[in-house]
């Protein structure tokens, strides 16, 4: 009898896994994906690989192609590094230091203590770490030192005292002093500290923000962190308000991967909206930020604002115009989520 064809991407037989697909289905979409390569009688690697990456969509197809035994190697090979990375989101090769930063952003305005958290941020992580190593743009320490940067002080430390437990490499007596640990050695002490013994304490809670009207055009989602010493916006949301900016005005601002940077100018007296309080900022413009605007000291500072939480992690803002006096409750909500 003749070897039925595989089934095309769009026919309902097919199996697919997609970038919302719940992880645990991984596996299963495997055995349905072999159970057709059998039928079909699909027998060369390069072929079940190709098979592979067409029944998911496009965001997944990016990642996997990128994992090191696409290209090279066999089926197997490329089906356990798809196991062991099977999330995050890549845009290009020339985007991968850029996606890191974000995701390093992103992870630390809540550093992570949760094994859920931990495993989401480094499967995302470790999609971008292949494309950083292999195009020799990070080296093995500053990746560790990336991958470090969003853990709670509580995780962080347990997992350097788990790493000081390990032994030097094979046919060494000590470690390098300036890269004493390898990225897979990091990221399996973390994992070690969550499913071991070592409990980690929430020590944090996620970043909130508010909704004001712009320089009179558009509501912004505006992170508020009053951890910031300036108030921020970038310069895509800036060009699109059609803000006038000061190019005189610049400051150092320090990136993730500990790289001093400055922004690009300031806007004066940008307008700030609230119900009908009316505040006008200072708003230094940053290149390609992970937020649209930030609200940092000098807002708090000037409006007098005192933050009132209750227990299911809700927060209302009470801010004072500076000129009237008058006061408003202005309502948060979790950054990123609305």
């Amino acid at each position: 009898t003749m070897a039925q064809s595989m089934p095309g991407p769009n026919e309902k037989s097919m199996p697919r896994f997609e970038k919302s697909t719940d992880p645990k289905e991984l596996e299963r979409f495997f055995v349905r994906l072999e159970e057709l390569f059998n039928k079909c009688a699909i027998a060369p690697d390069v072929d079940k690989k190709k098979y592979t990456v067409i029944y998911t969509d496009i965001k997944m197809e990016k990642q996997w192609k990128v994992l090191d035994h696409f290209v090279k190697g066999t089926y197997e090979e490329f089906k356990k590094d798809v196991l062991s990375s099977y999330d995050g989101t890549l845009a290009g090769n020339r985007d991968a230091m850029q996606e890191l930063k974000q995701l390093i952003w992103r992870y630390r305005l809540s550093p992570i203590q949760e094994k859920s958290e931990y495993m989401s941020f480094k499967q995302e992580f470790q999609v971008l770490a292949v494309v950083l190593k292999k195009e020799g743009i990070c080296s093995n320490q500053e990746l560790v030192d990336q991958f470090l940067a969003p853990m709670a002080d509580s995780l962080y430390n347990s997992m350097k005292l788990r790493m000081e437990w390990l032994n030097p490499p094979a046919g060494k007596t000590s470690k390098d002093p300036a890269n004493p640990y390898t990225l897979e050695e990091v990221m399996a002490s973390g994992l070690d500290v969550l499913q071991g013994a070592v409990y980690v304490a929430k020590d944090s809670q996620v970043l909130h923000s508010v909704f004001p009207l712009v320089n009179g055009v558009k509501k912004l989602e505006s992170l508020y962190d009053t951890g910031s010493q300036i108030v921020s916006m970038s310069e895509h949301i800036a060009d699109r308000l059609g803000l006038i900016y000061d190019p005189d005005i610049v400051i150092n601002m320090q990136s993730t991967n500990k790289q001093v940077e400055k922004s690009l100018r300031m806007a004066k007296n940008i307008t700030f909206l609230f119900g009908d309080i009316t505040v006008y900022l200072q708003v230094h413009i940053i290149r390609d930020p992970a937020y649209n605007v930030l609200l940092g000291r000098p807002f708090d500072v000037l409006m007098a604002s005192t933050v009132f939480n209750n227990t299911e992690e809700g927060q209302v803002i009470k801010i004072k115009d500076p000129n009237s006096l008058r006061s408003a409750m202005v309502p948060m909500f979790p950054w990123g989520q609305c």
